[in-house]
């Protein structure tokens, strides 16, 4: 295989909290590792100069716990509703691609329940449907937009309701085409801040094409009372540690 770097401490990657993308296509979950260093390993080599991204939700504390549930389904050219079990999978917490293509919610499938995706069009015989869903068991609470508007053809779209975007938290498909911001050589937009915040494209989308917007802030695994308030009659507040802080400890 070959290797990717991630930028994050290899305590704390776990290939299942990756989204992997060659040349605009979601590399299958089971041709994805992670080595000793923190990198991505993919079984199949890409060749010279294909476009390789890469987008994890990973964090510095070395937690590389799974956070993401992935079942890969298969196409019957007829079933339409494919339904997760076991988990309240939603459109925030769910991730759908076909064959490796991005699936937009509200065009290519929706979910009328929690856990069931109802297609417009029934994938193919043999299609492979993965669908990720952010595991509820294992955080407390998220901080996530997902947002799909329509292309203006105009060089530039705001983003609705978004003020805050940011590369580093966020995903950008065009269709069900991913979008590159990072690359030098092969950037596909600009962002610019304001209110609300400005996608500039390098290549206009056409008009009427569905834009996705996948924004990840935060998601909160696990927390504890660290710092205890107790206002005292006629005195100032007090601030104490509870419990008692320990080295690597951060407030």
């Amino acid at each position: 295989g070959v290797n990717f770097p991630t930028g994050l401490p290899a305590a704390s990657v776990d290939a299942d909290n990756f989204f992997v993308f060659v040349d605009g296509l979601l590399v299958n979950d089971s041709d994805v590792t992670a080595n000793s260093t923190g990198s991505m390993v993919l079984s199949n080599i890409p060749t010279v100069d294909t476009s390789v991204i890469l987008f994890g939700l990973g964090n510095d504390v070395g937690d590389a716990a799974n956070r993401f549930i992935t079942t890969n389904l298969t196409g019957d050219g007829t079933t339409l509703t494919y339904t997760f079990g076991g988990v309240a999978a939603n459109d925030l917490t769910a991730w759908v691609f076909v064959n490796g293509l991005y699936q937009v919610i509200g065009v290519d499938y929706t979910i009328p329940v929690y856990g069931d995706f109802v297609f417009a069009v029934a994938p193919t015989i043999g299609a492979n449907i993965e669908i990720r869903v952010l595991n509820p068991n294992l955080f407390i609470t998220y901080d996530q937009d997902h947002i799909v508007f329509t292309a203006s053809g105009n060089p530039s779209d705001p983003i609705p309701n978004l003020i805050d975007a940011d590369p580093d938290r966020m995903i950008v498909f065009v269709g069900d085409q991913v979008q590159n911001a990072y690359s030098p050589i092969a950037t596909d937009f600009i962002l610019t801040n304001g209110n609300p915040d400005v996608i500039n494209w390098v290549n206009t989308p056409v008009v009427g094409t569905p834009i996705t917007v996948r924004v990840v802030r935060s998601v909160t695994i696990s927390e504890s009372v660290a710092i205890n308030v107790s206002p005292i009659i006629r005195d100032q507040i007090r601030v104490t540690q509870q419990p008692v802080m320990t080295i690597g400890d951060a407030v």
